[in-house]
């Protein structure tokens, strides 16, 4: 009996839910087609900064600190006209973590100089209130120097943490503090990251930009160092959404990232299928086909948390796949981020 029931209702579950599949996936096309346009329609509506600024590439890969200097002066004669200014695309990803180590060292001693500053004067007025010759005394008349336990206690758990991330990083930052000073170190740090020979440089008003484009797109348009041709087009994405650390990552990279990317995810969905969903599946299956009965609640509710958890899942690592590529906009990573999914 139960497996003649069975039999009878899965064709019809089957089609409903293939039919309701098919539904829901042209109805979110047609949505994203109409949002689309809408946002097409407020943009061509509205300026924003995008309109002001032109993606900029074929410039050479330099390192120096009067790279951006020389690319703001070529584009101000190569366009004919002065510009707001420009942005140059640094590829510093290699060197992420010594400037996050330095710009840490540095923070933290900047704020153990403020608190000693801050505890000397505040000892001096104590001392002043007292009668004293301008440092603090305990209330037994013996003077006490300055001490900073708490900026301490900071210092040595900053340095803690940075060593279980970036240990030889860390030191070699130290190192260099000592031997030089804040400024000179960071200054060296800045003048030997490369440009990635891309640049965003932004303009008065939209009819500069366009001028700008059009002029750069020209047959006889000046070189770059009389050697590298520039191309230039309309930037489509506002800063906020410019993820500038990733300007480096090549194409090949990128396609690299995503096949290891695909590979994990289908690993995961095998592993989850075949541990989590696929014996649940059979129980359940085995169960109502012995005793034509449907399941009971709580066996209803975990297979759809089971179903739940599975999605998440999958939300986290389309997401992380997508963020690891390493795309130059947001726009493109939740692009990438939708199609994984």
């Amino acid at each position: 009996w139960g497996r003649s029931i069975r039999d009878r209702v899965r064709v019809m579950k089957l089609i409903f839910t293939a039919c309701l599949y098919v539904v829901a996936s042209l109805g979110a096309l047609v949505f994203a087609v109409l949002q689309q346009r809408t946002v097409d329609e407020a943009n061509d509506r509205l300026a924003t900064m995008m309109d002001y600024a032109a993606f900029c590439s074929g410039f050479p890969k330099e390192a120096g600190r009067d790279v951006e200097e020389n690319v703001e002066d070529f584009l101000a004669r190569a366009t004919g006209g002065p510009l707001v200014g420009v942005s140059v695309c640094w590829g510093y990803s290699g060197d992420e973590e010594e400037i996050i180590s330095h710009m840490v060292g540095v923070d933290v001693r900047r704020r153990a100089d403020a608190e000693v500053r801050r505890r000397s004067i505040q000892g001096t007025v104590e001392g002043v209130d007292r009668g004293g010759q301008g440092s603090s005394a305990s209330p037994s008349g013996d003077s006490r120097t300055c001490s900073l336990p708490v900026v301490g206690w900071i210092d040595r758990l900053l340095l803690w943490v940075l060593d279980l991330a970036m240990w030889k990083t860390a030191r070699k930052v130290e190192a260099d503090l000592a031997e030089g000073g804040e400024k000179e170190v960071a200054t060296q740090l800045l003048e030997n990251i490369r440009s990635t020979g891309i640049v965003i440089a932004v303009f008065h008003n939209e009819q500069a930009r366009d001028d700008a484009v059009k002029a750069l797109k020209q047959p006889g348009a000046p070189l770059y160092a009389g050697t590298h041709r520039i191309r230039a087009e309309s930037w489509t994405a506002e800063p906020e959404a410019i993820n500038w650390g990733n300007f480096a990552v090549t194409p090949a990279t990128r396609l690299r990232k995503l096949l290891f990317g695909v590979f994990i995810m289908v690993m995961a969905i095998l592993t989850w299928g075949c541990c989590f969903y696929g014996p649940y599946a059979y129980y359940e299956a085995t169960s109502y086909q012995d005793s034509g009965r449907p399941p009971f609640f709580g066996g209803e509710m975990t297979f759809t948390m089971l179903v739940v958890l599975g999605n998440q899942l999958m939300y986290l690592l389309c997401m992380a796949v997508a963020e690891s590529m390493g795309f130059k906009t947001l726009d493109d990573t939740m692009a990438c981020y939708l199609v994984l999914y």
